[in-house]
Parts: C-alpha cells; sequence; structure tokens
C-alpha cells in the first residue's frame, strides 16, 4: 500500500461513533506499517556499454514495486524497467534515486 492508497482509504472512511482516540490509534499503527520499509541497495553498472542504475532489495508486492518504477523514471525524465525485485534505470542516476527514496521514507544503502 503506497500513500495514494493510503490516503484514498482515509478519505473514504466516514466518521462513525468512534471517538477520536480510536482514530487517530488507527492512524498510526497505519504509519508504523509504512515505516518498515525495506532496505533499498543502489549501484553503477555499465550493461552493453551504456551507464545504468541498478536499485535491489525491493521485497514488496510486483504491483507496488512496477509503480515505484513508473514513479521514478517518470521523476527522473530516464527509461528503466522492473525485473525480479531490482529496478533499473538508464543513466548514472544514483544521487539523485537516493534523494528520491529518502523522501518517500525509504532506507537507502549504498
Amino acid at each position: 500500500m503506497d500513500w495514494k492508497d493510503a490516503l484514498a482509504k482515509i478519505q473514504i472512511e466516514q466518521p462513525d461513533s468512534s471517538s477520536c482516540a480510536e482514530n487517530i490509534e488507527r492512524q498510526n499503527s497505519a504509519a508504523a506499517v509504512h515505516s518498515s520499509k525495506p532496505v533499498m541497495t543502489l549501484f553503477y553498472e555499465k550493461r552493453r556499454g551504456r551507464p545504468s542504475t541498478v536499485i535491489a532489495g525491493y521485497a514488496e508486492s510486483c504491483s507496488e514495486s512496477k509503480q515505484l518504477a513508473s514513479v521514478l523514471k517518470q521523476r527522473l525524465a530516464c527509461g528503466g524497467s522492473e525485473r525480479d525485485g531490482e529496478i533499473l534505470l538508464q543513466g548514472d542516476v544514483r544521487n539523485t534515486v537516493r534523494e528520491i527514496l529518502k523522501q518517500i521514507g525509504y532506507k537507502v544503502k549504498n
């Protein structure tokens, strides 16, 4: 579940007879689930003589991995793909990817 799904879930929920404390507790537990994101590994590699950035260590579902790859490709204006839990981006964009992943909430290891 990414931030868009969480936001949609919060907007859909109508206030019910439960107390505010219960609502806050539910939101805190949802935030705790998101804070346990895996450590991502970034490394530089040349494939067919061209520079590329590989992001490994993504253990989430396949659809979330593809969505993360799509977001990174759009924000970096570069090509790339997602296969077998690895995200491949064209070009040496390690520093920018590290900043974006930290903003999203992932821990990044070189």
